[in-house]
Parts: structure tokens; C-alpha cells; sequence
């Protein structure tokens, strides 16, 4: 990922900590549901960091498609793919590690807010 060896420290030791949080049960810092504190320990390690530009492009992508705000698919480079659209779990970015939420159809409420702007913005088109 390009890091130098200070922030190669700083990430070893922000993995530490975490696996320690997962050996004991319990998230100190972000209060994490004890059954979704997965330790980091056996490879294949794949990272992923955001920056300012392109925030976020690291949540869902394993399950949907990159998109801007008027819902466009992203290429490789966050551009925009010519007619190309995605809503709903179609499209990435909605959740930070796993789907959790007591409330049923989540998603459908993203995907029907989100594919009313998709509706209105190729209406105007």
C-alpha cells in the first residue's frame, strides 16, 4: 500500500490492539458486537485506505458496484461509466462492515430513495 515504515508500525500495532479486543470479547473502543470481532491473523491481508476524494470507496464494493451521487456506476479511476446506473444492493458504500440492523428492508428504503433520484435525474436528461 506504499507505507513507510512509521506507518507500517502504526498499522501492526493498531492490529494488535484489535486482536486483543477479539480475544477478550469486548470493543473498548467502538463498542463492536462481540459475535463481528473476527481476529486479524491468518493471510491472505488485503487493505484498503479512503482519501478525502474518493471517501468510503472500501465499504460493500464485495457486494455492489462503486457509484457517485446521481447513483452512476465508477470506473477504476472514479469516473462515471456512460449510462451505466446502480440502486439498492446493487450499488456499494451503504455499510461499513456487515449488515446489521433490527429493522427489516433496509435496504429497500435505500434502494427506493435512491432509485427516485435516479429517476428524477434521468428524467431531466
Amino acid at each position: 500500500m506504499g507505507f513507510d515504515d512509521k506507518m507500517k508500525s502504526t498499522v501492526k500495532a493498531e492490529i494488535e490492539r484489535y486482536n486483543k479486543y477479539c480475544e477478550q470479547g469486548l470493543d473498548d473502543d467502538f463498542g463492536k458486537d462481540p459475535k463481528m470481532l473476527l481476529p486479524i491473523n491468518q493471510g491472505p491481508f488485503f487493505g484498503v485506505f479512503c482519501m478525502p476524494e474518493h471517501p468510503m470507496t472500501g465499504t460493500v464494493t464485495l457486494n455492489g458496484l462503486v457509484v457517485d451521487e446521481d447513483q452512476a456506476v465508477l470506473d477504476k479511476n472514479y469516473s462515471p461509466i456512460v449510462n451505466l446506473y446502480a440502486v439498492g444492493n446493487s450499488s456499494g458504500g451503504k455499510f461499513s462492515s456487515y449488515y446489521s440492523s433490527p429493522l427489516q428492508g433496509l435496504t429497500l428504503g435505500i434502494a427506493m430513495t435512491l432509485g427516485r433520484v435516479l429517476g428524477k435525474k434521468l428524467a431531466e436528461a
